[in-house]
């Protein structure tokens, strides 16, 4: 597909763009991503267990400008440390490659008995992401009529990457059979501009979350969530 400076419009004018996280169907089975509480919730046999995730997504897997989002983690509870840790990659290519978002997170919370079978969680998840703009991929309009040669071509003073640092919090409740969840990602409200728009920064992501377990025979547990 032939890119032109239409695209380029869009991703530079940040008084005018809204930029979004990755959302995921399965968003149960990437616990990292919908809260930092729920590192080191994983269990085999009612046992705290270590647990590996990994979910990967095709959006628009019929255009050739489609968005490929991946990613990979670990969380574990530990007792000495009073709560679980965990560390995540994602990996976000958009429009085909054109637009790419790297991020490697940490992860820990600390976990408070408030009753008998009720159990408070506190996370906090900060780390590093990487943005970079394939400039190979645009068509400009110095490349068909000579007269616009002196027009943006992609070189400084605009940049084709860029480094920023992220924050998420989140709390969960959890019971035997149910659960609460309440995060907030993107709590420093990071500029992700090439240009360094002061306007043009990564909003805050609010996320409630919730399920519960029911046993409708000694084989079949059925769990909305």
């Amino acid at each position: 597909m032939k890119y032109t400076f239409f695209f380029l419009v869009i991703i530079f004018i940040g008084s005018t763009a809204n930029a979004q996280d990755p959302h995921f169907t399965q968003f149960y089975a990437n616990p990292l991503y919908m809260n930092p509480a729920a590192a080191g919730t994983g269990f085999l046999n009612e046992v705290p267990a270590g647990r590996v995730t990994a979910v990967y997504r095709n959006q628009w897997p019929g255009y050739s400008s489609n968005s490929k989002t991946f990613t990979l983690g670990w969380d574990q509870q530990f007792d000495k440390l009073h709560g679980g840790v965990g560390v995540q990659y994602i990996a976000d290519l958009a429009l085909n490659g054109l637009v790419n978002i790297h991020s490697l997170m940490v992860n820990y919370n600390s976990k408070f008995d408030i009753g008998k079978k009720t159990q408070l969680s506190v996370g906090i998840q900060a780390g590093r992401m990487s943005k970079s703009l394939n400039f190979n991929r645009l068509i400009f309009d110095g490349n068909y009529d000579y007269r616009f040669l002196d027009d943006f071509d992609g070189s400084d003073p605009y940049k084709t990457g860029i480094f920023y640092s992220n924050l998420n919090l989140g709390t969960m409740i959890t019971q035997k059979n149910c659960y609460l969840g309440f995060s907030v990602f993107n709590v420093s409200k990071p500029n992700i501009s090439f240009i360094q728009n002061p306007d043009f920064v990564l909003p805050r992501r609010i996320s409630v979350q919730g399920g519960y377990s029911f046993s409708l025979s000694k084989n079949f547990i059925l769990i909305p969530q």
